[in-house]
């Protein structure tokens, strides 16, 4: 592992590469760590760690037990990824201020990626695969753990993103037969929007809600969000081309926000080797910001 200073001026900078894959960047509440997945030569996936601070990266689940796509608590205090740990890939909740085992939330043969909480943590959204329908919606509630399903039909619906105030989702779905990120409301649904217009997935929130970020191909892009007087979505604007990992998994978007929404951290792939760095893009407004 290497490590690398922020960039500045809406650069793109390495915080730090590795031989194999490493996916799914997903930053603490409070901003002082990482959570990360490796995925080996032999394809075995890992949770880990990163402190910033000290650039020092600790694994989290033990090397055996296949786990990704994790999803931090609104208080920072676990997280809830995808493992194996008794056979399908099902949701369990690691605490991190104690040395418990992973706690089983749900348990079906289907897979289940986790994707995103709702602002007071009591709601789980997450994305599983059924023989009949494909890639659908569901929700969990962390206090009963009841699962609902959310929006289910044949086409492929993925990545379950909730607003930060609560009152929408946004999701990928293969309707149209190309990926699209779409809006509903939260957590009745209804209201449907799309939001990208060519295609897109990896859908993100800005941390007040004003603007969704999302990728497509080889670009990011945003739009705005205006809630007064009814939604009102904006035409998506281009922040960024460049290589970076596209889509893994069905959950949790493959990249993440900066604390102070000043930058995203990305995975990109930089050889045939699959030796994968992780960078960081900040003050991206600069870029993005129309000139006076």
């Amino acid at each position: 592992m290497c490590s690398s200073d922020l960039g500045a001026d809406g650069e793109v900078s390495e915080l730090f590469s590795s031989e194999g894959n490493v996916v799914n960047p997903a930053v603490a509440p409070d901003g002082r760590s990482i959570l990360l997945t490796t995925l080996d030569e032999r394809r075995r996936m890992r949770v880990w760690q990163y402190d910033i601070d000290r650039d020092v990266l600790n694994p989290i689940l033990p090397l055996g037990i296949q786990s990704h796509l994790t999803v931090w608590l609104p208080d920072g205090s676990g997280f809830v990824a995808t493992t194996n740990q008794h056979g399908p890939s099902n949701l369990y909740l690691v605490n991190l201020e104690n040395n418990a085992a992973p706690q089983r939330l749900t348990e079906n043969e289907n897979h289940q990626d986790g994707a995103s909480f709702s602002p007071d943590g009591r709601i789980l959204s997450y994305a599983e695969v059924d023989p009949e329908t494909n890639w659908d919606l569901w929700l969990l509630n962390m206090e009963t753990l009841e699962t609902t399903p959310f929006l289910a039909t044949v086409a492929e619906e993925i990545q379950p993103i909730i607003s930060p105030n609560g009152q929408l989702i946004a999701y990928t779905s293969n309707e149209t037969g190309t990926r699209k990120v779409y809006l509903q409301n939260f957590p009745q649904g209804g209201g449907k929007q799309l939001v990208s217009v060519d295609g897109g997935e990896d859908p993100l929130w800005s941390e007040d809600g004003s603007l969704l970020y999302f990728r497509w191909e080889d670009k990011m892009f945003k739009v705005s969000i205006e809630w007064q007087e009814g939604l009102k979505i904006s035409r998506p604007t281009e922040l960024y081309q460049g290589e970076f990992e596209g889509r893994v998994g069905y959950g949790q978007s493959n990249w993440d926000l900066l604390p102070g929404g000043d930058g995203f951290i990305f995975s990109s792939v930089r050889s045939l080797k699959l030796e994968q760095q992780i960078n960081v893009m900040t003050n991206w407004r600069r870029e993005t910001e129309p000139e006076p």
